[in-house]
This record gives C-alpha cells, structure tokens and sequence, in this order.
C-alpha cells in the first residue's frame, strides 16, 4: 500500500517497510531512519477524542522544536491525499534487556532536566500546549539518556496563560515521573511500592522543589551514576 509524505509527496510502500511497534492507536513502521505512524481511526474520530487529529498535526509540525520531547516532524497521506498516519524521527530505544543506568552519568540527568523544562517553558507553554496523558510510556531510555513522546493527546489551548496554568504542575509531574520510569526500567517493584512512589510523585507536584532536591542529593552524596541516584532514592522512598 502506498503512501506520501504531505511535505514533499515523496511515496513509501508501507508494505516493505518492518513494523516495529502496535497499539491501540495504530502501527508503526521502520522506514530509513523514520518512524511511519499509520493511525487507527478517522480526522473526525480523532478530533473528538482529543487525539492527534490534522490540524493539530499539522501545527505540532510547523510550530514545535523541541529537545526532549518528539513530536512529529511530516504527515502520511493515503493515494486519496487523506491523512492518515505521521511521521517521526526514529528513536534509538535500548531494548529492556540492554538496561544498564551505571553507563549514565549525573550530567545525563540534570541535562535531561534542562531541556525538558526549556521544552516546556520556550516552546510548549509559549505555543499554547498543554501536555496530557503522560504515563510510563511517554518515555524512551535512549544512548543519548531519556526522550519523551507520545504527543497524541497533547492539547492546543486557547491561550498563552491556560497552557501556563496547565504546564506549571505537567512539567513536574514529567520530571517526577521519568525518576520513576528510571526506577521501573531497573529493578521489579510490588503493589505496595508503586503506590509510594505514586504519592511520592504527587508530593513533588505539589511542593515543585524536585531539581532543588535532586542537585543537594547529589552534592551530599557525590553520585558517581545515575543508577546510584535512582537507587538511593528509591530506598528513601519505600523507607518513607
């Protein structure tokens, strides 16, 4: 089956391309060093669902430039010019069993950080996007470190301050939830242990002081690796 990039009208054959991935929101295809999206339901279907309909895509495209956060970067349209599915950069995601954070060094996290909050502050919150819907797979542990995607149920606001509003606690939440993704991606945790490293997560919502803690955990405690950090954390967690 054939089909087109909206921005160059370049055609793929989806049918030689490897699928990679499927969810409940459609099928991911290898092609180059992009990922093809072919999407599950129709514009309409999309749009009411708060789902990353056309327009959205669209904007996503020509207004967002962002350092930790892959949003898609071209449109597929089927051989009747009808949108349907995305395209983006390809994610070197290390495969689970590959998992090794000691090869990570602070620097990786505290970079992470600055670029995720610069995402928010200097392109999110600025082009009125609200980011929503982020759980543990939003993330992508990379050779580079961490990467957010994702994006389909971001929201276009109606203004500047709402999105303000809305990305004040979404950006903790982001950061507080890629220390638990780390966590996750690392060792097995029980029941009860996700249900305190979920309130964990809640309070550092609500006090907003995580890369305050995290930069004077470091300076106490001269970690020589991510997993280090993640491991001294996650004992204070469950020791809480």
């Amino acid at each position: 089956m054939t089909y087109y990039f909206a921005s160059n009208l370049e055609p793929v054959e989806i049918n030689y391309c490897d699928k990679i991935g499927r969810g409940t929101d459609g099928t991911v295809y290898k092609h180059k060093n992009l990922a093809l999206k072919l999407l599950e339901f129709d514009n309409k279907t999309r749009e009411e669902n708060g789902r990353l309909d056309f327009e959205k895509a669209r904007y996503f495209i020509e207004e967002v430039r962002t350092k930790r956060i892959w949003f898609p970067i071209d449109i597929l349209l089927d051989t009747n010019g009808i949108y349907s599915g995305i395209v983006m950069n390809l994610i070197d995601k290390i495969p689970l069993q590959n998992i090794n954070l000691l090869q990570y060094s602070m620097d990786d996290l505290f970079l992470f950080i600055e670029e995720l909050i610069e995402d928010y502050e200097k392109e999110l919150t600025p082009k009125k996007i609200a980011a929503f819907d982020i759980n543990l797979g939003s993330y992508c542990l990379t050779p580079n470190f961490l990467q957010m995607c994702d994006v389909d149920k971001y929201r276009i606001l109606a203004n500047v301050f709402l999105a303000q509003s809305e990305n004040k606690n979404k950006m903790v939440y982001s950061l507080a939830k890629a220390i638990y993704y780390l966590n996750f991606i690392s060792v097995k945790t029980t029941k009860e242990e996700r249900k305190k490293w979920q309130k964990w997560i809640k309070m550092q919502v609500k006090e907003k002081q995580l890369l305050q803690t995290i930069t004077s955990d470091n300076l106490q405690n001269h970690f020589d690796n991510v997993n280090e950090y993640i491991t001294y954390t996650r004992k204070r967690i469950l020791e809480s």
